[in-house]
């Protein structure tokens, strides 16, 4: 069975205080609450979705939930590699952003093919940094 129905931990370690038009992702928050939608589906996809179900052994309703949060969070990755390929936020703050660790969100970067939004200014920066922490050792 594809990893594909496994919950990890919510992340408690990035800053939370963002924007208001910015969407964090629910497993950064820890959002627990919950919101019952309903759809229409064609008879085909609502069969699709009853044969799934019975093969991983949930219920219908907790399948579409799970597809859904899937989707919405390929979504967020898909907005947030967008964000960071049009230089509006840093490849730390698109991965807060989609609720994936920094590596991941480096591969699915390097993975589109997109150049590493690096300039002079943050390499001075991370030269200052370590310089720092040189002279602390």
């Amino acid at each position: 069975m594809k990893d594909y129905f496994k919950r990890g931990a919510p992340m408690n370690y990035c800053d939370h205080s963002v924007a208001r038009e910015e969407i964090i992702h629910p497993r950064i928050r820890g959002d627990p609450i919950s919101k019952v939608i309903e759809t229409e589906l064609r008879e085909y996809t609502a069969g699709i979705i009853d044969l799934l179900a019975e093969d991983f052994h949930i219920g219908r309703s907790a399948l579409l939930a799970r597809i859904i949060e899937d989707g919405v969070h390929a979504e967020l990755v898909k907005r947030s590699v967008r964000l960071y390929a049009g230089g509006k936020v840093s490849m730390w703050k698109a991965a807060m952003l989609a609720g994936v660790s920094f590596y991941e969100m480096m591969a699915e970067i390097k993975r589109q093919g997109i150049p590493l939004q690096y300039g002079v200014e943050d390499f001075e920066a991370d030269v200052k940094t370590l310089r720092k922490l040189k002279s602390s050792i």
